[in-house]
């Protein structure tokens, strides 16, 4: 259960990255951001074109963003699934607890 939520989360958590990268790069700081990802591109690779190298600053651009999203979604994970697995050991421990205290009352009724 734990897992499907967190997918849902995941998907839920890109597709607000998206969006909000959208509005981002449609702004004049994130157009800035994105010419100048594209102008490093073209320094690597100079015979790469304008668009090509547009296109891959943008397809790196979303992907470190994607990337930074699902690895948050990962810790979340990791940490339900720790808070999961010590609430078990807590059940655990209180059966283990009500087991003794029944050995005891049955004890205590075969020594009459």
């Amino acid at each position: 259960r734990i897992k499907l939520d967190c997918e849902r989360d995941l998907l839920g958590a890109l597709d607000r990255v998206r969006k909000e990268l959208g509005n981002f790069l449609q702004s004049q700081e994130g157009q800035a951001a994105w010419d100048e990802r594209a102008q490093q591109y073209k320094e690597v690779n100079p015979d790469i074109d304008t668009a090509r190298a547009r296109q891959e600053a943008y397809n790196d651009i979303v992907s470190s963003h994607e990337a930074a999203v699902k690895e948050e979604v990962r810790g979340q994970f990791r940490e339900l699934r720790k808070t999961e697995h010590r609430r078990l050991q807590i059940r655990r421990l209180e059966i283990v607890r009500e087991l003794i205290k029944l050995e005891n009352q049955w004890k205590a009724v075969v020594t009459l």
